[in-house]
C-alpha cells in the first residue's frame, strides 16, 4: 500500500511538474538555442548551425519530433523539456533500486524536482537536460548489468552533447576495470554509435569539419571559452555559481560538507559505484574545461551527487538522523524553488526585443544574445560589443541614429541612461540593463 501511494505521488509530481514547464513561452534565452533550431532546418557545422561539434545526437532528435510537430523551435523545446523532466523520475529510481527504501527515494526525488537549475534546463532549449536524462539511463542499465545497453546509451549521450564524454569514458574505465568479461559488449555498442555520427559528420562536412574542431578548440579553451587556461579567477567563480545553485555560499559549503562525509564513510561504496567515478572525473573536467559563469555545465554534478548524497543517507544506522536530513535537504530545495516565478515568462532577452521592435533607426551595442537580437530586429543595427573599434566606427558614422548598449552589469558611462531592468527568472539566465546613448 505505501508503495502504490509513493509511486503515486511522483507520477502526480511528473505531471504537474510537466504541465509548468510546458507553460513556459518557447523562446530562445541563449544564441546557441537559435544555432540548435537552424540545425534542425539545415545542419552545417561549417555555417553554425549549430557551432562546433554540431551535437548530432541532439539534431536527430530534434529532426525525428520535427517530423510530427513541423517546428523547430517546438521540437527542440519539447525535446530538451521532456528530458529534464525525466531526470528526478530516473533519480527516484536508481534511489529505490538500490536502497530498497520508498522514503529516501522519494526525498531524493523532491530534491532533484525542486532545484531551480532543473527548471532552466528545462526550458533552455539547450543540450543538457536531454543528456543528464541519457546519462542516468545508462546508470540504470549499467546498475542492471545490461552492459551493451549502457554503451549504447554511453554513445548517444556523448553525442547529444559531446563535452559530457568524461562520463562515457568513466563508465567504460569502470566496465574495463570491474567486469573487464562484459568490456567487449559495452565497447562494441559504444563504438558503433559513435562512428556512425562522426561518419555521418564527415560525409556531410567534409575534412573541414577538422579545421573547425581545431579553430573552436583553441578559441574554447585560450579565448573566450574562460576556463582555467584563460582566466585566473576560475576557482573564485566555481564558488560563486554553486553558491547560486544552492541559494548560499553557506548552502553550498554545508552541502558539499554533507557530501564529503558521506564519501568518506562509504569508501566500499566510492570503490565499486561508477557514480562517484562519474562525479570526481566531470568535476575535475569542469573544473578546468568549462567556462564557470554558466551554471548548467554543473548540471551533472548536482544530479549524480544527489544520488550519492541520498544513497549516504539510507546507509545510516539511526533513522531519526536519515528523517532529519532527509527532510532538511527537501526542504532547502523546496524553498529555493518558491523563487521562481509562479507564471511562466519570456526569458529577459526577448523582453528587450519587445522594448525596441516598435523603434526605428536603432543601433543596439552588447556582447549578450546577438543572433537572437538580429533575429527578432531585424530592422535595427546589432553590433557585438567584444569589437570595440569596429563600434565605435559605427556609432561615428551613424550618430543620428538611438544607440542602446545592452549589458549584463551595470553601466557607469555617463553619455548612457538606464532605460530599463529586465531581471532574470531563475539561475543560469542573466539579468539585463538596456542604456541608451545620450550624448
Amino acid at each position: 500500500m505505501k508503495e502504490k501511494v509513493i509511486h503515486g505521488i511522483v507520477l502526480i509530481s511528473q505531471i504537474a511538474y510537466g504541465i509548468y514547464i510546458f507553460l513556459f513561452p518557447v523562446s530562445y534565452f541563449h544564441d546557441d538555442a537559435l544555432r540548435f533550431s537552424r540545425g534542425i532546418e539545415h545542419f552545417s557545422v561549417l555555417e553554425q548551425s549549430p557551432h562546433f561539434p554540431g551535437y548530432p545526437g541532439l539534431i536527430v532528435l530534434g529532426k525525428g519530433v520535427n517530423l510530427f510537430l513541423q517546428s523547430p523551435d517546438y521540437a527542440l523545446f519539447y525535446v530538451g523539456g521532456l528530458g529534464s523532466i525525466l531526470i528526478p523520475f530516473f533519480i527516484y529510481l536508481w534511489l529505490f533500486l538500490s536502497t530498497r527504501n520508498l522514503t529516501i527515494a522519494l526525498a531524493g526525488y523532491f530534491y532533484a524536482l525542486f532545484q531551480p537549475l532543473l527548471v532552466f534546463l528545462s526550458v533552455s532549449m539547450l543540450s543538457d537536460g536531454i543528456t543528464m536524462a541519457f546519462v542516468l539511463m545508462a546508470m540504470l542499465s549499467l546498475r542492471n548489468k545490461h552492459y551493451g545497453i549502457t554503451g549504447f546509451l554511453s554513445g548517444l549521450f556523448f553525442m547529444i552533447r559531446p563535452s559530457y564524454g568524461i562520463m562515457a569514458l568513466g563508465l567504460a574505465l569502470y566496465v574495463y576495470l570491474k567486469e573487464r568479461n562484459k568490456f567487449y559488449s559495452f565497447i562494441i555498442s559504444f563504438l558503433w554509435v559513435f562512428s556512425g555520427f562522426f561518419l555521418l559528420m564527415l560525409g556531410l562536412e567534409g575534412f573541414g569539419y577538422l579545421t573547425e574542431a581545431r579553430r573552436f578548440i583553441t578559441g574554447h579553451f585560450l579565448v573566450w571559452g574562460k576556463t582555467a587556461f584563460s582566466s585566473s579567477s576560475f576557482l573564485t567563480s566555481w564558488l560563486n555559481t554553486f553558491s547560486e545553485i544552492f541559494g548560499s555560499v553557506y548552502g553550498a559549503i554545508i552541502i558539499g560538507l554533507i557530501f564529503l562525509v558521506f564519501l568518506i564513510n562509504t569508501r566500499k561504496f566510492y570503490i565499486s559505484n561508477p557514480v562517484v567515478w562519474l562525479v570526481s572525473g566531470y568535476s575535475l573536467w569542469i573544473l578546468f574545461a568549462q567556462n564557470p559563469e554558466s551554471p548548467r555545465h554543473a548540471a551533472p554534478v548536482l544530479f549524480l551527487g544527489i544520488l550519492i548524497i541520498f544513497y549516504g543517507i539510507a546507509s545510516m544506522r539511526h533513522h531519526w538522523i536519515r528523517v532529519f536530513l532527509s527532510a532538511g535537504l527537501a526542504c532547502h530545495a523546496l524553498f529555493t524553488f518558491l523563487s521562481l516565478p509562479l507564471v511562466p515568462e519570456s526569458p529577459p532577452i526577448h523582453k528587450v526585443a519587445n522594448e525596441l521592435e516598435d523603434t526605428s533607426e536603432v543601433i543596439v551595442v552588447t556582447s549578450y544574445g546577438i543572433e537572437t537580437l538580429r533575429q527578432r530586429l531585424p530592422q535595427a543595427a546589432i553590433l557585438d560589443a567584444y569589437y570595440s573599434a569596429s563600434v565605435s566606427r559605427w556609432i561615428q558614422e551613424k550618430s543620428h541614429k538611438k544607440i542602446f548598449k545592452l549589458s549584463q552589469i551595470p553601466c557607469s558611462d555617463d553619455r548612457y541612461r538606464l532605460v530599463a531592468r529586465f531581471p532574470k527568472r531563475f539561475i543560469g539566465e542573466h539579468t539585463l540593463y538596456l542604456y541608451k546613448r545620450i550624448s
